[in-house]
């Protein structure tokens, strides 16, 4: 009788272990390739199957659990912040656990993670301007007053290389600055530096003018050629150098009263008095006009733009005609 019960015995052992589930189950990550470039939150897909049942899937970034899915479909779904971290290659795969504690893991896929940061460059300057990123692509156009959005890889560097139209008689401004991206959105603000001002001219006189002298006998000394009709239309001249006592000549032929309108001295000063600090971290402009509609016909005057103020004059002749720029804000909206 013994030996009966340990036969039987024997035989439930057997059985019992024929009947262990050592199959592991199969698992993959489906609906992303090999080299994928990514961004933002992901969608990642994992199919889990088993010949009896799954228990678990788990999903891996570079090494570490980033979710695990106790759901008892085959499709396992993980949202995956790749903004979380910094941009670069990963390494992403999938573990599934089947309820014998079998254990598969998927291949292991490398993917490329790229966020992007909105970096925003506004234009205080009263003229248009053009700019480059990274020296490369053709100039694009920055309106007075707008913001050009650029979508830059976040935690890096660009160079913003922009510059005023090359169509003007006056100094050519420029902007060539490199620039760090941080990990937020960011606006940047640049403008004209305080040492140029913009000469803008309206002709109302009798006859057109032929050409117009700035600061004559002064550093900065600019003579420009263009001609400028008498139509009351408004034309740009361009930036040139301010000082305390900035001139401005228009010449004309053929006038019945007189060959230049000269604006000096007492007659019609150019004034650069700065009333109080807040005028020092921006430009202000000059706006000359030929005629204003206080004066007579044919008379040239002077009228000053905005808040009267034409500019900060700057002892420095040998600054270079490189504009300003600076950061205002992170997180700005997108």
């Amino acid at each position: 009788m013994k030996k009966i019960t340990i036969f039987i015995s024997l035989l439930i052992l057997f059985a019992c272990e024929e009947d262990k589930d050592e199959t592991p189950p199969t698992v993959m990550i489906t609906n992303i390739q090999a080299g994928a470039k990514l961004s933002d939150i992901v969608k990642v897909t994992v199919d889990a199957n088993d010949n009896d049942a799954i228990a678990l899937v788990e999903f891996f970034v570079n090494g570490a659990l980033s979710g695990t899915s106790e759901s008892d479909e085959a499709i396992h779904n993980f949202n995956w912040d790749t903004d979380a971290g910094d941009n670069g290659s990963y390494q992403i795969y999938a573990k599934a656990t089947d309820e014998s504690d079998n254990i598969a893991t998927s291949a292991i896929l490398s993917v490329n993670v790229i966020n992007y940061r909105t970096a925003n460059f506004f234009n205080t300057t009263l003229v248009p301007l053009a700019y480059q990123i990274d020296n490369e692509g053709d100039y694009k156009w920055i309106e007075s007053g707008d913001t050009a959005k650029i979508e830059v890889p976040k935690n890096t560097s660009i160079n913003f290389n922009a510059t005023t139209p090359t169509n003007w008689c006056g100094t050519k401004l420029k902007w060539n600055t490199d620039i760090d991206i941080p990990d937020t959105h960011v606006l940047w603000r640049f403008w004209v530096p305080n040492n140029y001002f913009l000469l803008y001219t309206k002709n109302n006189d009798k006859v057109p003018v032929d050409y117009t002298v700035v600061n004559k006998d002064l550093t900065g000394y600019k003579t420009c050629y263009s001609d400028i009709p008498n139509d009351g239309v408004e034309h740009i001249l361009g930036f040139y150098t301010a000082h305390t006592n900035s001139n401005i000549s228009w010449y004309m032929k053929n006038h019945p009263d007189y060959d230049y309108w000269h604006c000096d001295g007492d007659k019609c000063t150019v004034n650069y008095l700065v009333p109080d600090g807040s005028h020092t971290d921006r430009n202000l402009y000059a706006k000359y006009h030929l005629q204003t509609p206080s004066e007579a016909s044919d008379r040239i005057a002077v009228q000053y733009y905005d808040d009267g103020y034409i500019g900060i004059p700057s002892r420095d002749e040998s600054s270079t005609a490189l504009g300003g720029i600076e950061i205002v804000e992170k997180e700005t909206i997108k």
